[in-house]
């Protein structure tokens, strides 16, 4: 009996938003947790539409 391969599900993709220098970071970013990275974004496109640039350390 062949038993199906089932790929790991992939962690949810979310990026923190700072809300004072309106740039956003990937979860692997230094910056991630910082006090003023309370928007939270679950892509590149809903950062950018609520007003964020990427991040020039990480670069997401």
């Amino acid at each position: 009996m062949l038993a199906a391969i089932v790929a790991p599900a992939q962690a949810p993709t979310v990026f923190h938003g700072n809300v004072q220098s309106h740039i956003y970071h990937r979860q692997s970013c230094r910056f991630f947790d910082c006090r003023a990275c309370t928007s939270v974004c679950k892509s590149r496109e809903e950062a950018e539409k609520s007003g964020f640039r990427p991040c020039k350390v990480c670069k997401p």
